[in-house]
């Protein structure tokens, strides 16, 4: 990069800093000495009250779970002081440490087939991966002369319901992949997805720059849905379960000693998520650090699709509690399994002097109430079934939310596009592909304050330093156990690819 394009960018990036500075001090004159601004008049976010949680419909959509409005004042202390004051500091400065990042790497790069291969078949993304091809799958494999034998796809059609910004594109796909046996996959194909959910032309590795652009809408799409389908579905459908379990059941009961560690600050974080205007979920785009292409209300029709799910599309199911241990099996999937039978083991030692008396079936039937999959109100409860909640309530907020997000901030922020500028390639036809068309400077600062501030793992607390607080000697014996058995399973991982247990937090805290 020239003196002259270095001094140009670094420009650029100041004043797109200085737009999202003025943005944000016009938003607190509104706020704190109501000037007018008629941008936050139809804003229609909801604002924190104090309060004791309980879950309630949705006010963003019917579609979604059940959403807690009321954040215990302690509570949103301490994620104020914490995890808010955190982006304060980012928002004001990590835009410096994104000069000198930029100027090294100042476009997207597209993987080469083997490494796209690896991302959506072995990492985070797998959860797209499915085994089932419909009708429009078999004809298009078909027209092109392939058998679907063994042949799984990645369906990332949800996409293309999002409405973007002027200039921007934000396309759904389908990845083709022939499995090979030992869980490895060849690519086939890649076809786009219209609005309508019809399927493009089948592109391939020898499509030249078609192969690429289509490439990098894929990485896109995945992107997207990790963010606004999979990833949500540790977050959102939990606050219920919690502000069941902090309203009904004492401080000293244990099931809430139990379950503290890790409902630590999920209630208040999920609620700046889905209710803040400066939050990723609206995505303004006055701000400096918002990164998407689409406009708020498109992009929340991804959270419903990930509760709700996406009729004939078998990778997006309707979220039922306890899902995942019923998804497809990966790698990926088999190592989070295996903390989930440790943590088991652990609570059935909890709760095996605990009494299933009416206090505990009043909070078991109401988070059957409030939680799909939970259970149902007429049903026996036993220690099992206790046992079972439990530990997916504590396995979902700790490792499969932390994984989730090491495993996603592991792969390149140049693989994980959010916003593109070149149209997608619906046909074979002859195309350019530069990576400098890809974005501009201000998608790409975006870009990287969006990934370090809600991409980057922030633990607080981590779970191999977990402390229930018990006060019985056994009980305190237990607690050691389940470190000592943690460690001996992370310890049994020796060709873990997957995160380390030092880097799992106890709950949902970022």
């Amino acid at each position: 990069m020239s003196t002259r394009q270095s001094l140009r960018q670094s420009l650029q990036i100041g004043s797109h800093v200085l737009n999202g500075f003025l943005h944000t001090a016009r938003v607190d004159l509104y706020r704190s000495r109501k000037i007018p601004y008629p941008a936050m008049l139809k804003s229609g976010t909801v604002r924190f009250k104090t309060d004791n949680p309980w879950p309630q419909p949705s006010p963003i959509s019917a579609n979604m779970p059940y959403a807690v409005l009321h954040v215990a004042g302690d509570e949103l202390k301490e994620f104020l002081a914490t995890i808010v004051a955190r982006f304060e500091r980012q928002v004001k400065f990590s835009w410096l440490s994104a000069v000198p990042y930029l100027k090294g790497r100042p476009h997207l790069d597209c993987p080469d087939d083997a490494t796209f291969t690896r991302y959506l078949t072995q990492s985070v993304y797998t959860y797209f991966m499915t085994d089932t091809l419909d009708d429009a799958d078999r004809e298009l494999l078909a027209k092109n002369g392939i058998s679907p034998e063994s042949v799984h796809k990645s369906d990332l059609t949800p996409v293309s319901t999002v409405d973007t910004f002027p200039g921007l594109y934000c396309t759904g796909s389908v990845c083709y992949f022939r499995e090979t046996g030992d869980g490895n996959f060849d690519i086939v194909g890649i076809t786009m997805v219209d609005k309508q959910f019809q399927l493009g032309d089948l592109l391939t590795p020898s499509d030249g720059n078609s192969w690429l652009r289509a490439k990098m809408r894929v990485l896109q799409g995945a992107t997207y849905l990790s963010l606004f389908v999979t990833h949500p579905r540790c977050h959102f459908p939990m606050d219920a379960v919690i502000a069941v379990t902090k309203t009904i059941l004492p401080d000293d009961h244990p099931i809430p000693k139990l379950l503290a560690p890790h409902m630590y600050l999920q209630l208040p974080l999920d609620y700046s998520v889905l209710h803040i205007k400066n939050g990723p979920g609206y995505n303004d785009p006055l701000l400096y650090y918002t990164a998407f292409s689409g406009k708020g209300a498109s992009q929340y029709r991804l959270f419903e699709y990930s509760f709700a799910g996406l009729p004939g599309h078998p990778a997006f199911p309707p979220y039922t509690f306890g899902y995942l241990l019923d998804t497809r099996k990966t790698d990926y999937l088999a190592y989070l399994r295996g903390y989930h039978d440790v943590i088991l083991g652990f609570v059935r030692d909890v709760v095996a002097d605990v009494d299933i008396d009416d206090l505990v079936l009043e909070w078991f039937r109401q988070c059957a109430h409030y939680t799909r999959g939970f259970g149902t109100s007429d049903e026996t409860f036993d220690k099992e079934q206790l046992a079972d909640r439990l530990a997916m309530i504590i396995w979902n907020c700790s490792v499969v939310h932390s994984a989730d997000h090491r495993e996603f901030y592991a792969i390149p922020m140049e693989h994980k596009p959010t916003r593109l500028r070149i149209p997608p390639p619906f046909t074979k036809s002859d195309c350019t592909f530069d990576e400098k068309d890809l974005t501009q400077v201000d998608d790409r600062l975006r870009h990287y304050m969006w990934h370090e501030m809600y991409v980057r793992p922030w633990l607080l607390k981590k779970l191999v330093d977990v402390d229930y607080a018990f006060t019985e000697p056994t009980m305190q014996q237990a607690n050691r156990d389940f470190i000592s058995a943690l460690k001996a399973y992370d310890t049994s991982l020796t060709s873990n690819e997957y995160a380390p247990l030092a880097e799992l937090a106890t709950s949902i805290q970022w």
